[in-house]
């Protein structure tokens, strides 16, 4: 009889396992002998100190300086609400397929900007051919445990790839950047409609997509973004903290409430601007996307190969056992693509530096001291 698997006791250990199957022996001939009663108190105390043990070595081993990843998916763990079914939602995947379509519509009409190229100031660096180093480098970065895209392939098929299955994606991805076409299967998304909490079921607004892309598409991504990332990084202003390693948001607040308490002490006040841009990525047009990535790179041959991850998505949602039917993303930038974050990180490259601010992706603090002292303010009527 095995007590690791269906019949696993917690804190059993190779030394506990015998004190076990000991207890387990006496029990069966006197469930009341004061040997059982010792063999039985002598087990709770070594399942409890194994316990114990394994408890503390988790916490020694947490380190939200290298890696927060582990801590917060612990403490959600143990802070986290049992998840409660909503039961039947009166809504249909069509209508929040519609709804997702609706997100990505603006008021601006479309804008057909054409890339004025410049020959003499151009580089081939970022659409040069793929190499091994880089494909290996892009699926060890690609993270498992998600759910396969409409190919069924599993991150960790892929990972176990060999040599030879290896040597043919390359051909194949080299293949996709010189033609600067990808398959159709990678331009199909099944998404995912997840209720968002505390919302009313009812709202096809209150549904948030979750989605499937192919795994292979998300490497040939991840090369690409190995690539760009490096050109982008240097051009991005110093206040933009969205997507950057050593930055986030607590940084942000700090610069933030420094920037308030040196106000204060000069005698000035700091106005503040917040500003969120409502379903962003739903809104972005390609042909400025594109215009920017041209004007970074200055590669015309990788500005095309973006194109084509951009443009010509399509996708179904599927709830309550039901699906809806096509849909074409016309703006935005497709639903879980990794270089989602680059892309809207360059938009900032642009903007001018008079004023101080502090951005956190979309959010935008813009802030400037009025020089006025405080007790001016306080005696005088109130400012325009």
């Amino acid at each position: 009889m095995s007590y690791f698997q269906g019949n696993r006791v917690p804190g059993l250990n190779e030394e506990s396992l015998n004190q076990l199957q000991e207890y387990l022996r006496l029990f069966q001939e006197n469930p009341y002998s004061d040997g059982t009663i010792a063999a039985g108190q002598k087990l709770s105390t070594a399942l409890a100190n194994a316990k114990k043990d394994r408890w503390i070595e988790l916490l020694e081993n947490l380190d939200m300086s290298k890696s927060s990843r582990k801590a917060w998916q612990l403490l959600r763990r143990l802070d986290s609400d049992p998840l409660v079914n909503p039961g039947h939602a009166n809504v249909t995947p069509d209508q929040i397929a519609h709804q997702l379509i609706q997100n990505g519509k603006t008021n601006c009409s479309r804008i057909k900007m054409k890339i004025n190229r410049v020959p003499e100031l151009e580089t081939h660096q970022l659409s040069s051919p793929l190499n091994l180093k880089e494909l290996r480098e892009a699926i060890k970065r690609c993270k498992t445990g998600k759910a396969p895209g409409l190919d069924d392939l599993m991150m960790e098929q892929i990972k176990h790839f060999g040599a030879k299955a290896e040597n043919w994606l390359l051909k194949f991805y080299n293949q996709c950047l010189a033609h600067k076409q990808i398959p159709r299967a990678w331009r199909k998304t099944k998404i995912i409609a997840i209720l968002k909490p505390g919302k009313d079921a009812s709202n096809a607004k209150n549904y948030r997509p979750i989605s499937l892309l192919c795994h292979l598409y998300k490497v040939y991504e991840r090369m690409l973004l190995n690539r760009l990332g490096p050109v982008i990084e240097p051009k991005l202003i110093a206040q933009q903290a969205g997507f950057r390693p050593g930055k986030n948001c607590t940084g942000q607040i700090l610069h933030l409430t420094e920037h308030i308490e040196e106000g204060y002490e000069k005698g000035c006040i700091t106005g503040t601007v917040f500003v969120d841009l409502t379903a962003a990525y739903d809104t972005v047009q390609h042909r400025k996307m594109l215009h920017k990535v041209y004007h970074i790179t200055r590669d015309f041959d990788f500005t095309k190969t973006v194109q084509t991850l951009l443009e010509n998505h399509s996708f179904y949602v599927e709830f309550q056992g039901q699906k809806s039917r096509w849909r074409r993303q016309k703006n935005g930038l497709p639903q879980g693509t990794l270089h989602q974050p680059y892309l809207i990180s360059s938009r900032t490259i642009s903007h001018n530096h008079h004023s101080q601010r502090a951005l956190y992706m979309l959010m935008t603090l813009a802030l400037q001291h009025k020089q006025k002292i405080l007790k001016q303010l306080k005696s005088n009527s109130p400012m325009p």
